[in-house]
């Protein structure tokens, strides 16, 4: 019942808004379910988020006349295809505003699409990446608070001891270990404290209160997938789409569960000395340590 009256108000107030066209982004820890959400986020007629373009830190780089460099704790490789794909529209960017040329180049990728993203004539009213460690720092987003009217972010957090297991599965294609401070993963407790600097970055940025920031637990998400995506289109300033009501009503799983998720998603557990902060974002969000 408690379920119902609250998708009932959802769809009650998705009547009310006014679409407003802005920017969706994607902020936090990557391998915390953001892949899965960013595609059934899709599902929206009015919003399409990229899969990993890296416009933001591409485009940030670029108006601030900085020599470019790779951002330093995540995988080159969708930077290179951006940067190849697009260069046509980068080599123009003195002649448009930041935002403008975002637009052109995602719109172009989504045109086009990458070995990421499927080619889609799709127009939202929201356009958005999930690139989330890049678009937790503060400096990129004091540059995207001046550039980017109307941005919300999403961010999706994980249990640490889950996040910290989903890791080795990239190897030996990727070393995201070595990103988060362990090459191959050697030390846990360097990863986890790498976490940690990207949740802290979260909690930061919802003290400044310069953007609307909606947090949704992975595990949440995967035990109650249509009423958080619900929760997440209600806080876009969407309505909900008919289409999917009777889903949304029954409670369906949105093919998350169904589709099947990795047996080590959740409930891993760690021998670990956890450092004070882990401890701290963990009790946050109602993590339990043992």
């Amino acid at each position: 019942m408690v379920f119902r009256n609250i998708i009932k108000n959802l769809f009650e107030r998705g009547t009310k808004f006014k679409k407003q066209s802005g920017q969706l982004f994607f902020i936090g820890n990557k391998r915390s379910g953001t892949t899965i959400l960013a595609e059934k986020i899709n599902l929206h007629p009015d919003i399409y988020i990229t899969h990993e373009t890296d416009i933001v830190w591409i485009l940030y780089n670029l108006y601030n006349g900085i020599e470019f460099e790779y951002y330093a704790q995540d995988e080159p490789h969708s930077t290179v295809v951006t940067l190849e794909k697009c260069q046509h529209i980068l080599n123009e960017y003195q002649n448009m505003t930041p935002l403008e040329c975002y637009e052109k180049c995602q719109y172009h990728l989504m045109k086009n699409g990458t070995q990421w993203i499927k080619p889609t004539d799709k127009v939202p009213f929201l356009l958005g990446d999930k690139k989330p460690n890049q678009q937790s720092e503060i400096f990129v987003n004091n540059w995207v608070e001046k550039y980017f009217p109307n941005t919300k972010y999403v961010h999706i957090v994980r249990h640490p001891f889950d996040f910290l297991s989903s890791i080795p599965r990239l190897l030996p294609k990727y070393d995201l270990g070595a990103r988060y401070g362990s090459p191959k993963c050697k030390d846990p407790v360097k990863i986890l404290k790498t976490w940690a600097y990207f949740e802290e970055l979260v909690l930061q940025e919802k003290e400044k209160k310069r953007f609307p920031i909606h947090t949704v637990r992975f595990e949440d998400f995967c035990d109650h997938p249509a009423l958080e995506l619900s929760k997440i289109w209600d806080f876009s300033g969407l309505s909900i789409p008919l289409k999917f009501k009777d889903q949304i009503e029954k409670n369906d799983d949105f093919g998350i569960l169904s589709g099947g998720l990795h047996g080590d998603s959740r409930g891993n557990k760690f021998d670990l000395q956890i450092p004070r902060n882990v401890k701290k974002i963990m009790g946050f969000y109602g993590y339990s340590i043992s």
